[in-house]
Protein backbone atom coordinates (compact mmCIF):
# COMPACT_ATOMS: atom_id res chain seq x y z
CA UNK A 1 0.00 0.00 0.00
CA UNK A 2 2.63 2.55 0.70
CA UNK A 3 4.80 1.56 -2.31
CA UNK A 4 1.72 1.78 -4.20
CA UNK A 5 1.19 5.31 -2.86
CA UNK A 6 4.86 6.34 -3.11
CA UNK A 7 4.70 5.17 -7.23
CA UNK A 8 1.77 7.45 -7.41
CA UNK A 9 3.70 10.35 -5.57
CA UNK A 10 6.62 10.13 -7.89
CA UNK A 11 4.52 9.62 -10.95
CA UNK A 12 2.86 13.13 -10.07
CA UNK A 13 5.89 14.78 -9.63
CA UNK A 14 6.95 13.36 -12.84
CA UNK A 15 3.95 15.23 -14.69
CA UNK A 16 5.12 18.49 -12.83
CA UNK A 17 8.35 18.41 -13.68
CA UNK A 18 7.28 17.97 -17.13
CA UNK A 19 4.58 21.10 -17.01
CA UNK A 20 7.38 22.80 -15.97
CA UNK A 21 9.64 21.65 -18.32
CA UNK A 22 7.28 22.73 -20.94
CA UNK A 23 6.50 26.12 -19.65
CA UNK A 24 10.15 27.03 -19.17
CA UNK A 25 10.49 25.56 -23.09
CA UNK A 26 7.59 27.76 -23.69
CA UNK A 27 9.04 30.78 -22.59
CA UNK A 28 12.22 30.00 -23.94
CA UNK A 29 10.68 29.95 -27.35
CA UNK A 30 8.61 33.07 -26.66
CA UNK A 31 11.55 34.89 -25.78
CA UNK A 32 13.30 33.58 -28.57
CA UNK A 33 10.42 34.46 -30.78
CA UNK A 34 10.61 38.25 -29.48
CA UNK A 35 14.47 38.59 -29.58
CA UNK A 36 14.10 38.05 -33.32
CA UNK A 37 11.54 40.13 -33.77
CA UNK A 38 13.31 42.78 -32.36
CA UNK A 39 16.21 42.06 -33.95
CA UNK A 40 14.38 42.30 -37.53
CA UNK A 41 13.07 45.71 -36.44
CA UNK A 42 16.04 46.79 -35.76
CA UNK A 43 17.41 45.55 -39.19
CA UNK A 44 14.67 46.79 -40.94
CA UNK A 45 15.09 50.64 -38.61
CA UNK A 46 18.53 50.45 -39.57
CA UNK A 47 17.91 49.21 -43.44
CA UNK A 48 15.69 52.37 -43.42
CA UNK A 49 18.11 54.55 -42.05
CA UNK A 50 20.60 53.74 -44.85
CA UNK A 51 18.29 53.77 -47.56
CA UNK A 52 17.65 57.31 -46.24
CA UNK A 53 20.94 58.39 -45.99
CA UNK A 54 21.64 57.00 -49.36
CA UNK A 55 18.54 58.34 -50.79
CA UNK A 56 20.13 61.85 -49.33
CA UNK A 57 23.07 61.67 -50.86
CA UNK A 58 21.89 60.49 -54.17
CA UNK A 59 19.97 64.05 -54.27
CA UNK A 60 23.02 65.85 -53.07
CA UNK A 61 24.91 64.18 -55.73
CA UNK A 62 22.18 64.94 -58.05
CA UNK A 63 21.58 68.74 -57.34
CA UNK A 64 24.99 69.45 -57.87
CA UNK A 65 25.48 67.72 -61.04
CA UNK A 66 22.50 69.84 -61.87
CA UNK A 67 24.25 73.36 -60.62
CA UNK A 68 27.67 71.68 -62.99
CA UNK A 69 25.60 70.45 -66.05
CA UNK A 70 25.99 72.61 -69.24
CA UNK A 71 24.67 70.73 -71.82
CA UNK A 72 21.61 68.88 -70.78
CA UNK A 73 19.93 66.34 -73.85
CA UNK A 74 16.21 65.16 -73.57
CA UNK A 75 14.33 62.86 -75.23
CA UNK A 76 10.74 61.64 -75.39
CA UNK A 77 9.30 58.16 -74.19
CA UNK A 78 6.30 56.33 -74.36
CA UNK A 79 4.82 56.41 -70.57
CA UNK A 80 4.05 53.05 -70.26
CA UNK A 81 6.56 51.13 -71.33
CA UNK A 82 8.97 54.06 -70.50
CA UNK A 83 10.74 53.19 -73.65
CA UNK A 84 11.97 55.78 -76.21
CA UNK A 85 10.47 52.92 -79.12
CA UNK A 86 10.27 55.08 -82.65
CA UNK A 87 11.43 58.31 -81.06
CA UNK A 88 14.85 56.71 -80.24
CA UNK A 89 17.65 58.51 -81.95
CA UNK A 90 14.82 60.53 -83.93
CA UNK A 91 14.29 63.59 -81.38
CA UNK A 92 16.01 65.15 -79.02
CA UNK A 93 16.11 68.04 -77.00
CA UNK A 94 19.56 69.89 -75.91
CA UNK A 95 19.29 73.19 -73.48
CA UNK A 96 22.47 74.52 -72.95
CA UNK A 97 23.58 77.16 -70.57
CA UNK A 98 26.03 78.92 -71.87
CA UNK A 99 27.30 81.42 -68.32
CA UNK A 100 27.54 77.14 -66.61
CA UNK A 101 30.62 77.07 -69.38
CA UNK A 102 32.70 79.71 -67.58
CA UNK A 103 32.49 77.81 -64.74
CA UNK A 104 35.91 75.86 -63.41
CA UNK A 105 35.20 72.43 -63.74
CA UNK A 106 33.58 73.13 -67.64
CA UNK A 107 35.78 75.38 -69.05
CA UNK A 108 38.15 72.78 -70.14
CA UNK A 109 34.76 71.11 -72.28
CA UNK A 110 35.02 74.81 -74.82
CA UNK A 111 38.17 72.62 -76.32
CA UNK A 112 36.00 70.00 -77.37
CA UNK A 113 34.85 70.56 -81.06
CA UNK A 114 31.00 70.36 -80.20
CA UNK A 115 31.17 73.41 -78.36
CA UNK A 116 33.35 75.81 -80.55
CA UNK A 117 30.79 77.70 -81.34
CA UNK A 118 30.11 78.28 -77.68
CA UNK A 119 33.72 79.08 -77.13
CA UNK A 120 32.77 81.84 -79.58
CA UNK A 121 30.15 83.50 -78.28
CA UNK A 122 32.24 83.47 -74.95
CA UNK A 123 35.78 84.59 -76.42
CA UNK A 124 35.85 85.51 -79.96
CA UNK A 125 39.01 86.76 -79.72
CA UNK A 126 40.15 83.11 -79.78
CA UNK A 127 39.36 82.84 -83.00
CA UNK A 128 40.95 86.27 -84.27
CA UNK A 129 43.70 83.72 -86.10
CA UNK A 130 41.57 81.06 -86.45
CA UNK A 131 42.02 79.43 -90.34
CA UNK A 132 38.44 78.16 -90.23
CA UNK A 133 36.90 79.93 -93.11
CA UNK A 134 33.72 80.31 -90.68
CA UNK A 135 35.50 81.58 -88.00
CA UNK A 136 37.27 84.39 -90.23
CA UNK A 137 33.85 85.09 -91.95
CA UNK A 138 32.03 85.26 -88.36
CA UNK A 139 34.87 87.63 -87.11
CA UNK A 140 34.14 89.92 -90.22
CA UNK A 141 30.63 90.27 -89.13
CA UNK A 142 31.19 90.76 -85.94
CA UNK A 143 34.15 93.89 -87.21
CA UNK A 144 31.22 95.00 -89.68
CA UNK A 145 28.32 95.41 -87.20
CA UNK A 146 30.57 96.80 -85.16
CA UNK A 147 30.20 99.56 -87.45
CA UNK A 148 27.17 99.89 -88.85
CA UNK A 149 25.16 102.59 -87.26
CA UNK A 150 22.15 100.81 -88.34
CA UNK A 151 22.70 97.88 -85.77
CA UNK A 152 23.18 100.12 -82.56
CA UNK A 153 20.25 100.17 -81.86
CA UNK A 154 19.74 97.06 -81.37
CA UNK A 155 22.63 96.06 -79.89
CA UNK A 156 21.58 98.91 -77.25
CA UNK A 157 18.66 97.41 -76.80
CA UNK A 158 20.58 94.44 -76.20
CA UNK A 159 22.82 95.73 -73.78
CA UNK A 160 19.84 97.43 -71.82
CA UNK A 161 18.30 94.09 -71.03
CA UNK A 162 21.52 92.71 -70.36
CA UNK A 163 21.74 95.51 -67.93
CA UNK A 164 18.57 94.96 -66.09
CA UNK A 165 18.89 91.34 -65.81
CA UNK A 166 22.05 91.97 -64.22
CA UNK A 167 20.97 94.64 -61.87
CA UNK A 168 18.39 92.12 -60.78
CA UNK A 169 20.67 89.99 -59.22
CA UNK A 170 23.28 90.04 -56.93
CA UNK A 171 25.47 93.05 -56.73
CA UNK A 172 28.50 91.48 -56.23
CA UNK A 173 28.21 89.09 -59.09
CA UNK A 174 27.17 91.87 -60.90
CA UNK A 175 30.35 94.22 -60.51
CA UNK A 176 32.51 90.90 -61.38
CA UNK A 177 30.21 89.90 -64.29
CA UNK A 178 30.56 93.16 -65.86
CA UNK A 179 34.40 93.33 -65.13
CA UNK A 180 34.81 90.26 -66.89
CA UNK A 181 32.50 91.52 -70.28
CA UNK A 182 35.04 94.85 -70.27
CA UNK A 183 38.16 93.06 -69.29
CA UNK A 184 37.27 90.61 -72.17
CA UNK A 185 36.61 93.62 -74.56
CA UNK A 186 39.36 95.22 -74.00
CA UNK A 187 41.04 92.50 -75.16
CA UNK A 188 39.46 91.95 -77.84
CA UNK A 189 39.39 95.34 -79.39
CA UNK A 190 43.44 94.96 -79.02
CA UNK A 191 44.18 92.34 -80.81
CA UNK A 192 41.11 93.57 -83.70
CA UNK A 193 43.46 96.86 -83.93
CA UNK A 194 46.69 95.14 -83.98
CA UNK A 195 45.45 92.75 -86.67
CA UNK A 196 44.09 95.32 -88.73
CA UNK A 197 47.78 96.88 -88.61
CA UNK A 198 49.60 93.67 -89.00
CA UNK A 199 47.56 93.40 -92.16
CA UNK A 200 49.12 96.71 -93.75
CA UNK A 201 45.95 98.93 -92.86
CA UNK A 202 46.46 102.16 -93.01
CA UNK A 203 46.05 104.50 -89.44
CA UNK A 204 43.19 106.74 -90.82
CA UNK A 205 40.98 103.47 -92.17
CA UNK A 206 41.72 101.56 -88.84
CA UNK A 207 40.51 104.42 -86.44
CA UNK A 208 36.99 104.49 -88.51
CA UNK A 209 36.54 101.21 -86.79
CA UNK A 210 36.62 102.80 -83.37
CA UNK A 211 37.73 99.49 -82.06
CA UNK A 212 40.31 102.08 -79.59
CA UNK A 213 39.64 105.77 -79.15
CA UNK A 214 42.13 107.48 -81.72
CA UNK A 215 44.62 108.71 -79.07
CA UNK A 216 44.46 105.00 -77.97
CA UNK A 217 45.42 104.21 -81.87
CA UNK A 218 48.04 106.32 -82.05
CA UNK A 219 49.53 104.98 -79.04
CA UNK A 220 49.33 101.31 -81.03
CA UNK A 221 50.94 102.74 -83.95
CA UNK A 222 53.64 104.30 -82.68
CA UNK A 223 54.18 101.60 -80.37
CA UNK A 224 54.54 99.18 -83.97
CA UNK A 225 56.37 101.79 -86.33
CA UNK A 226 57.78 104.57 -84.49
CA UNK A 227 61.55 104.04 -84.32
CA UNK A 228 62.14 105.91 -81.88
CA UNK A 229 60.11 104.48 -79.02
CA UNK A 230 61.58 102.21 -76.57
CA UNK A 231 58.55 99.88 -76.93
CA UNK A 232 57.83 99.84 -72.98
CA UNK A 233 55.26 97.36 -72.66
CA UNK A 234 54.67 98.77 -68.56
CA UNK A 235 54.07 102.30 -70.47
CA UNK A 236 51.95 100.63 -73.38
CA UNK A 237 49.96 98.88 -70.38
CA UNK A 238 49.13 101.96 -68.60
CA UNK A 239 48.08 103.93 -71.97
CA UNK A 240 45.81 101.15 -72.94
CA UNK A 241 44.56 100.61 -69.79
CA UNK A 242 44.81 96.38 -69.60
CA UNK A 243 46.63 94.11 -67.28
CA UNK A 244 50.33 93.88 -68.20
CA UNK A 245 50.58 90.02 -68.45
CA UNK A 246 47.10 90.33 -70.37
CA UNK A 247 49.31 92.64 -73.11
CA UNK A 248 52.07 90.15 -73.25
CA UNK A 249 49.86 87.56 -74.06
CA UNK A 250 48.15 89.29 -76.92
CA UNK A 251 52.08 91.01 -78.30
CA UNK A 252 53.27 87.62 -78.36
CA UNK A 253 50.68 85.93 -80.17
CA UNK A 254 51.45 88.21 -82.90
CA UNK A 255 55.65 87.78 -82.14
CA UNK A 256 55.59 92.15 -81.83
CA UNK A 257 58.69 92.77 -79.75
CA UNK A 258 58.70 94.87 -76.42
CA UNK A 259 61.11 95.85 -73.50
CA UNK A 260 59.99 94.51 -70.23
CA UNK A 261 62.20 96.46 -67.45
CA UNK A 262 65.25 96.99 -69.80
CA UNK A 263 64.78 93.64 -70.94
CA UNK A 264 63.99 93.17 -74.88
CA UNK A 265 61.76 90.38 -76.16
CA UNK A 266 62.51 89.22 -79.36
CA UNK A 267 60.78 88.10 -82.26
Amino acid sequence: MEKEKMKKMKTIEDEEDNEKDKEDEKNDNEEEINNKEINNNKKVNDNSKEKRKRNEEEIIEYRKSLNERCHSIYTLKEKSSNKEEIYKNAIEFHFIEIQKFRQKENIKKLQKKQYRWIKFLISPEAFIDSKKKVFQQAIKILIKLGNDRNFYPYYNQKEKDNRDYISAIDEGFKEGLEKAISKSKRKFDIKITLKMFKGDMKLDKVKEFNFLSENETDILYNFLYDKNTNRSINMLATNLNIDKNELKEILDSFEIHYNDKGKKRKT
